[in-house]
């Protein structure tokens, strides 16, 4: 199968992004009058003079907060007349595009992996890296200031009523609305605005409505539009943070030494199969947040709990201190699984500074216990004993009582492969090739690893012996 046979159905997102953003990335502004107040009166003037300011910059840096049906994704541009890049961050993956006379680069990091690689002979990334180019289409701002003109003499955008006066965060802006639609457009109609027949902008954009609120210095504001999706109905929102015309970091253009492009194949696809995996969470509303718990939680996904609803603290709970994710678990609401959620990283760091936020009294103190890097000391592996609710801990024999949240983690099932002993001083697992292995296959996401450990830890053999 093709690699744009799994690309697409994620794609197809970025695209509506993509071109949509043709409309919003260009920037915004009367051509020649910057700073000055938008004299337009119609719609059709309004967007003009929007996509005219950009086009009147060589160099800039862009910043906006897109919201895609629920996900967040925070946008980076900078552009220069020498080189582009375009960074997404979202909870599922980075991704950043370098682009300058030599080709691209794409960097994709998804969980604790990260690659870069070229993408100028790679036709599998073509679709990838000109999706991200495409929310600036700005190397020829001109040129694209003019296909916007030509789409409009065509019929392929569309205004709808009357521009409307309003405001964006406190801020005075034109409202306009409109279609952009190349559905009805002959062969000949997209060769006049350079868009093969074939490629992912002619058959993806269709019926798109946009709205955009557009400053009276010619800056957009505010940007949105809604569309069709595999029959279901979905929107995207944007709010710009920043339009810094005329400024660019040229010392942002700096990436990682290159690898072979399928390692970065290998991890794009990844990060596409997990946000497909939520998705497919998301179609059952009953079933939704277990599913993206278990999907992250087997997975070794934490970010992805953020997304779990109810099911989001336990989750974090599961993931935050085997990850020593402390970000995380500030964003547990519960207070008692948050306390948990400090403890276990207390514990699992022999960190006792975690437990500063700990607030029930009782769990405070074991936590201080278990955290202390003292409380671990031995002499003998006879000094030791496994703990918590699960016999996830190896403690001193005085902290043989402690207290722990009782959620289980998968990679408790791998303790059978060790032994709790003193090494070094201190009380702790036995790193045995087997027991490291077994953590291995189930950080990995390797789903029947999984599913066998966790029998096994269920049955007979689940108390940790030494191998």
């Amino acid at each position: 199968m093709d690699l744009n046979d799994y690309i697409m159905p994620a794609v197809a997102i970025l695209v509506a992004v993509a071109f949509g953003y043709g409309v919003f990335a260009f920037g915004s502004g009367l051509l020649g009058m910057h700073g000055s107040e938008t004299t337009a009166v119609n719609q059709e003037g309004v967007l003009l003079s929007a996509l005219a300011k950009q086009a009147a910059y060589a160099t800039y840096t862009y910043d906006y907060s897109e919201d895609d049906n629920g996900l967040t994704t925070s946008q980076h541009i900078v552009e220069t007349p020498s080189f582009t890049i375009v960074r997404s961050s979202n909870i599922f993956f980075n991704k950043t595009v370098y682009s300058n006379a030599s080709g691209d680069v794409l960097c994709i990091r998804y969980g604790q992996q990260e690659a870069c690689s070229s993408t100028y002979n790679e036709s599998d990334f073509i679709t990838s890296a000109e999706t991200s180019k495409g929310l600036l289409l700005s190397r020829n701002a001109k040129a694209n200031l003019n296909k916007v003109n030509k789409s409009i003499a065509l019929g392929a955008i569309r205004f709808i009523g009357q521009p409307a006066k309003t405001e964006a965060n406190g801020t005075p802006c034109t409202q306009i609305s409109y279609v952009r639609d190349y559905s009805n457009l002959t062969l000949d109609d997209l060769n006049n605005l350079g868009i093969p027949a074939n490629s992912a902008e002619a058959l993806l954009v269709s019926n798109f409505t946009y709205s955009a609120c557009i400053g009276n210095q010619s800056d957009f504001l505010e940007f949105g539009f809604t569309y069709l999706f595999s029959g279901k109905p979905m929107e995207t929102k944007v709010e710009v943070l920043r339009n810094g015309w005329g400024n660019a970091n040229t010392g942002e253009f700096a990436y990682p030494a290159l690898v072979n492009a399928s390692e970065t194949r290998r991890i794009f696809l990844d990060a596409l199969t997990a946000r497909n995996s939520v998705l497919a969470c998301s179609e059952n509303e009953t079933t939704k947040d277990a599913c993206i718990r278990a999907f992250a939680v087997e997975n070794s996904l934490p970010d992805i709990c953020l997304l779990a609803g109810t099911q989001k603290d336990k989750c974090i709970l599961t993931l935050a201190p085997a990850k020593v994710r402390s970000d995380l678990c500030v964003k547990v609401d519960n207070s008692s699984l948050r306390d948990d959620c400090w403890t276990e990283m207390a514990g699992r760091t022999n960190d006792g500074a975690f437990c500063a936020n700990v607030t029930d009294a009782q769990k405070k103190a074991y936590c201080l216990g278990l955290g202390s890097q003292n409380a671990t000391m031995c002499g003998k592996d006879s000094d030791c004993t496994a703990a918590g609710c699960s016999g996830q801990l190896c403690v001193p024999l005085a902290q043989k009582g402690v207290i722990t949240t009782c959620e289980y983690l998968p990679q408790y099932a791998c303790l059978k492969y060790s032994s709790c002993g003193c090494d070094a001083g201190s009380c702790a697992w036995a790193q045995t090739a087997n027991y490291t292995e077994c953590l291995e296959r189930i950080i990995s996401g390797m789903n029947s690893s999984f599913g066998n450990e966790s029998n096994l830890a269920n049955g007979t053999n689940s108390t940790p012996a030494a191998q």
